[in-house]
C-alpha cells in the first residue's frame, strides 16, 4: 500500500515538474499563436483538465493584450479546426502547453 502511495506521489510530482516547466507555474497553460506566423504569446492559469466547465476560447481571448495578434474579431483554430468560442478547450482535446492559432474572421474564411 505504501509502495502505490509512494508512486502515486512521484506522479504527481513529476506532473507538477512538466508543467512547470512548460507554463512556467503550476496551473495549465496554452500556446497562442498569431496565424501569420508575427509572434506567439503563453496563457496560463487555466484549467484545462475539465471537459464541462472549463476555459473556452472566450476566456482565452479576453487574457489576450489588445497588442497581441490580428485586429478583433478572432478566430481560434486547433489543428486546423475552428474552434467555437462558448466550447470548453478540453472539448476539443487541447492539452497542457497546446498550441491554438488566432486569425482575423475575414483571413480565417480563405484558409
Amino acid at each position: 500500500m505504501k509502495f502505490v502511495l509512494l508512486l502515486s506521489l512521484m506522479a504527481v510530482c513529476l506532473g507538477a515538474v512538466s508543467r512547470k516547466q512548460r507554463c512556467g507555474s503550476d496551473t495549465d497553460c496554452v500556446t497562442v499563436k498569431d496565424g501569420k506566423g508575427n509572434g506567439q504569446l503563453l496563457v496560463d492559469g487555466l484549467n484545462l483538465s475539465d471537459k464541462e466547465n472549463g476555459e473556452t476560447v472566450a476566456t482565452v481571448e479576453k487574457r489576450l493584450p489588445s497588442w497581441f495578434g490580428p485586429p478583433r474579431p478572432l478566430v481560434f483554430k486547433y489543428s486546423g479546426m475552428v474552434l467555437d468560442p462558448a466550447i470548453p478547450l478540453a472539448e476539443y482535446g487541447i492539452k497542457l502547453a497546446g498550441e491554438v492559432e488566432v486569425f482575423t474572421k475575414e483571413s480565417s474564411e480563405d484558409l
